[in-house]
């Protein structure tokens, strides 16, 4: 950290902790978050998407990522089932191996201990060029991880129009916008979170108006705008080692 002339890092968490653990000068440290390809993750028409799926109507919710202890799944399926009697709901799970992970079989395990087996959808890893049809086909994403460096899932989903509801950890704040992009929980148990998803599913406009916004946000946050935000990092920095040279 004291050797080198300028530290990147993708949230402003990561900003502070830098400057808390290695006592490092706040001006030494750029912030440069982690873009998206919001031509490969685009909004699909929601109809078309769970077409392609094979997917039916109703309300869906959808979850993309590791499946680990750390990812709040065991959390997450609390409170899908706090409303499993109240709302009509199917929450699909994509990732991990459906055959050989120890922690899919626990997941699976856990759906049937809550009754959950016709609420709940284990996909298994899917080819990428397949997510932006789970997105547009889903209603919500929600990610309840305990930990998050940043959390792409979340701004890939954003970037196909779909509202987020998060825990409030790692980088996740640095671009879900609590109650305009979605909802950021800070407790780390199922009520506030099954609170959250019933809001949003019963208030289809209000789902759709944060969707738009997911959108816009996701559009700001391009690989095109964080390439301009990175180069003029490097050119600054540059520009100031070349000051008294005769280069």
């Amino acid at each position: 950290m004291e050797s080198c002339d300028r530290i990147l890092v993708l949230t402003e968490s990561e900003s502070s902790d830098i400057r808390q653990l290695y006592d490092t000068a706040k001006s030494k440290i750029s912030v440069i978050p982690a873009g998206v390809d919001i031509e490969m993750f685009t909004p699909i028409p929601q109809d078309v998407a769970r077409r392609e799926l094979g997917l039916e109507s109703g309300n869906i919710l959808l979850y993309v990522g590791r499946i680990d202890p750390i990812k709040g799944l065991d959390m997450l399926l609390e409170a899908v089932g706090i409303l499993a009697d109240q709302i009509d709901l199917n929450l699909i799970i994509v990732g991990g191996n459906l055959h050989s992970d120890k922690e899919t079989q626990k997941l699976r395990e856990q759906v049937e201990d809550l009754d959950l087996t016709s609420t709940v959808t284990l996909v298994g890893s899917v080819p990428q060029d397949k997510l932006p049809y789970y997105y547009s086909a889903a209603d919500l994403f929600v990610l309840p991880s305990h930990y998050e460096s940043f959390g792409f899932v979340a701004l890939e989903s954003m970037s196909c129009g779909r509202p987020v509801i998060a825990s409030r950890v790692g980088g996740i704040p640095s671009f879900v916008d609590h109650g305009v992009t979605g909802y950021l929980v800070p407790w780390r148990c199922p009520e506030p979170f099954a609170d959250k998803i019933e809001i949003l599913f019963k208030n289809e406009n209000l789902r759709h108006v944060m969707g738009q916004k997911s959108r816009e946000k996701a559009l700001s946050m391009s690989w095109a705008n964080m390439s301009i935000n990175m180069e003029k990092v490097y050119r600054d920095l540059v520009a100031k080692n070349l000051v008294g040279t005769n280069i």
